[in-house]
């Protein structure tokens, strides 16, 4: 007897946990799972290139900046998850950017992101997280560029790791995030015009 593709794909009896893949294609940004947030002079578009995804344009205003996430709707779980994003940033000074998981839009909730902060690691990528009162940042040995890279994160009950390109580069027990999170793809201009494209993301419980 033939088996469904549910059936195929997961183990008998089990019941499928929550999951996103998302491949920024398309004419326009899927409004139905992303809401852009421009807090201050952040634009985002649909890249009219190949394999371009979607780009988030930071101004030169100083402090400009923005995200798209899922408008606080919390569909994984901070102790035991992942986030698989495939992006690349313009510069590799003067802008922040990140992709992560993030539990609330809000002053002191939980997160995890991995990406470029230039203002505490001028030149590798860091592994950011946040417990809900207290965030810590650890770097990678990995260079900042302004190529396409593979960035992934596994959540669970002892703490983050953080993959780039398939490499471990950052094992992270303090300040463990906790509670249900959104994705977030996120942009800082720090005073030069800068973007943070996206091309692909997955995400899901484990």
């Amino acid at each position: 007897m033939t088996k469904s593709i549910y059936d195929q794909l997961n183990a008998s009896g089990t019941i499928a946990k929550q999951r996103l893949v998302e491949t920024f294609s398309g004419d326009a940004l899927d409004t139905d799972r992303w809401e852009l947030r421009s807090i201050a002079g952040v634009t985002g578009a649909m890249s009219d290139s190949v394999d371009g995804g979607y780009i988030l344009t930071a101004g030169s205003g100083g402090n400009d900046r923005g995200e798209i996430s899922f408008n606080d709707i919390g569909q994984f779980n901070l102790a035991g998850s992942v986030m698989i994003a495939v992006s690349k940033i313009s510069s590799i000074s003067n802008v922040n950017s990140w992709v992560g998981l993030l539990k609330a839009r809000a002053q002191n909730a939980s997160y995890g992101y991995i990406g470029n902060i230039s203002t505490l690691s001028s030149t590798k990528l860091s592994l950011t997280t946040h417990d809900g009162s207290t965030s810590s940042t650890s770097s990678s040995t990995n260079n900042m560029d302004t190529d396409w890279h593979t960035r992934k994160l596994i959540f669970s009950t002892s703490g983050v790791q953080g993959y780039i390109d398939g490499v471990l580069e950052v094992d992270k027990s303090t300040n463990k995030p906790t509670g249900n999170a959104q994705p977030e793809v996120w942009v800082n201009g720090a005073g030069a015009s800068s973007t943070h494209s996206v091309r692909y993301m997955e995400c899901y419980n484990t």
